[in-house]
């Protein structure tokens, strides 16, 4: 959470497994959620001792952020393509591996995903950038291309993991930039 202010919703990925848990009352899921809390609590007050409060920082982060690029950059272009970058980056292997998941273990771990993404973009604190703003979240969503060697053959999966290759190799030889 400080290393990118964004960060903070990367907390979204992790709460279906802690929902799922604490219905099922697995063994040590308390503990677990009592170690996380204490975790996060002594990182926080550690800056906060230092001097930095992350609400500040984050609220001055974005009065400047909308005084600065995001005045120029309408939501209207922004809320559609954002997420044409983020099904891009994710490539087509996970957009049909998220089309096809019905595994419900699957879903805890591209659900925090999704959501974290989708609070992201409703938060309209990204508008463009997404493909390295987001990158924190593509992992969890890319991971839904595990239910298609699941669901059909050895061969389909096979391919659909080459088509993803294929596009990648495409795209980075493709776009030049300057990162």
């Amino acid at each position: 959470m400080y290393l990118t202010y964004l960060g903070v919703v990367f907390a979204l990925v992790p709460v279906p497994f802690v929902v799922a848990a604490a219905i099922r009352r697995r063994a040590g899921t308390w503990p677990a959620l009592a170690g996380a809390v204490v975790g996060v609590s002594t990182v926080v007050l550690g800056f906060l001792l230092a001097g930095f409060w992350w609400i500040d920082g984050a609220r001055q982060t974005r009065t400047q952020y909308w005084l600065g690029t995001a005045q120029f950059r309408t939501w209207g272009y922004f809320k559609y393509a954002n997420i044409a970058v983020l099904l891009v980056a994710i490539g087509p292997a996970a957009i049909v591996g998220l089309m096809r998941l019905r595994d419900r273990r699957m879903w805890l771990l591209t659900g925090g995903g999704l959501a974290a993404v989708a609070a992201s973009h409703f938060s309209q604190y990204t508008r463009g950038e997404v493909e390295r703003i987001w990158l924190l979240f593509f992992p969890w969503l890319a991971i839904a291309a595990g239910s298609l060697a699941a669901r059909g053959s050895r061969r389909s999966a096979t391919a659909w993991v080459g088509l993803q290759a294929a596009c990648a190799i495409g795209l980075q030889a493709a776009l030049v930039s300057k990162w």
